[in-house]
């Protein structure tokens, strides 16, 4: 017969939050600064801001450039309408 464990005392679940909290605060706060300060990935963050990118949007459709995305894609699917099968259309 299994017994069941123990429940987890408060003290641990506040002590885990308190750890996770502290990795997401370190990631955040040093890390990701650190890795967009360095020549690569900064290169990346100028390029995609030169070509009015948002990089903190929420949604990338929401973006001015979308609008040049959605009309080649139109115009692909018009010229190809078989290369992008979708198995949920009607057609």
């Amino acid at each position: 017969m299994e017994t069941a464990s123990p429940p987890k005392s408060r003290a641990l679940g506040i002590a885990q939050l308190a750890g996770s909290l502290c990795v997401i605060g370190i990631l955040w706060l040093g890390v990701f600064p650190w890795l967009a300060d360095q020549p690569a990935m900064s290169q990346r963050i100028k390029q995609r801001e030169e070509l009015g990118i948002d990089l903190g949007s929420m949604f990338y459709t929401d973006l001015e450039i979308m609008g040049e995305v959605e009309a080649n894609l139109d115009a692909f699917k018009e010229k190809h309408p078989n290369a992008l099968w979708n198995p949920w259309s009607e057609n």
